[in-house]
């Protein structure tokens, strides 16, 4: 009786076994909520982040806000059942300069910086 109990915990262990790196690699994939900053010298006036897959922008996130130097905004992902973990960003800046990026992985990186030479993945 003893062997028989035995024998089933192993084999269940043994089946569960396999599902938890799937889920805890699950886990560490899905987007949360992801910071912008602006660490360059120029205001950022408008501000927009879409999926990667779309042909068009999504609206501004910034509305009337600006986002100044020093500073950042948490980017809230509202279609809570896209799966995407790719989105790109736009940035007007004050002084007229526009700077693009594509196929930022929100996934991986918590956080986008703005730096005046050039933008970078990952928070400050």
């Amino acid at each position: 009786m003893i062997h028989k109990l035995i024998r089933t915990a192993l084999i269940t262990s043994a089946l569960a076994l396999p599902v938890v790196p799937l889920t805890a690699q699950q886990t560490l994939a899905d987007k949360a909520d992801f910071w912008v900053y602006n660490d360059s010298e120029a205001t950022i006036t408008r501000l927009y982040v879409s999926e990667s897959t779309r042909d068009t922008w999504e609206d501004d996130l910034l509305g009337e806000e600006v986002l100044v130097s020093g500073s950042g905004i948490r980017i809230t992902f509202k279609d809570e059942t896209s799966t995407s973990c790719h989105y790109d960003i736009l940035a007007v800046f004050a002084d007229g300069q526009v700077v693009e990026d594509y196929r930022v992985d929100v996934c991986s990186n918590r956080g986008y910086t703005f730096y005046d030479d050039r933008p970078s993945d990952g928070s400050p």
